[in-house]
């Protein structure tokens, strides 16, 4: 079931719930709002946000340019604005494994490292 608080677009409970157990022991990861959508941050920065029935990521603009097409990667484009430079989504399967949570995990690292 989708959720909405606030401005942003409905969001996925389940999708929440992943990413909060994926991320909970990560060093440094706080869970905010980000257009009117749960976020998660590192070091006071975003890195990913729950976006409907998936997440929207921040990856390198180069990384992200690249994956767009492969996997079912999109822009990232909230609110139907032009893409967001260096972002990229896509929806979530549960529980979240293999490239995905790779990606997100790069995600993480990338924010952290900025």
């Amino acid at each position: 079931s989708l959720r909405m608080n606030g401005p942003g677009r409905p969001w996925s409970a389940a999708c929440l719930d992943a990413l909060s157990e994926l991320l909970g022991e990560t060093p440094e990861v706080t869970q905010k709002v980000m257009f009117g959508v749960p976020a998660f941050f590192v070091t006071s920065r975003v890195f990913c946000c729950v976006w409907g029935e998936g997440v929207g990521l921040r990856l390198p603009t180069v990384q992200a340019q690249s994956l767009i097409g492969v996997d079912a990667l999109a822009p990232f484009r909230p609110f139907g604005r032009a893409p967001m430079s260096g972002w990229i989504q896509r929806d979530l399967t549960l529980p979240i494994v293999g490239a995905e949570r790779a990606l997100i995990e790069a995600a993480c690292a990338h924010v952290r490292a900025l």
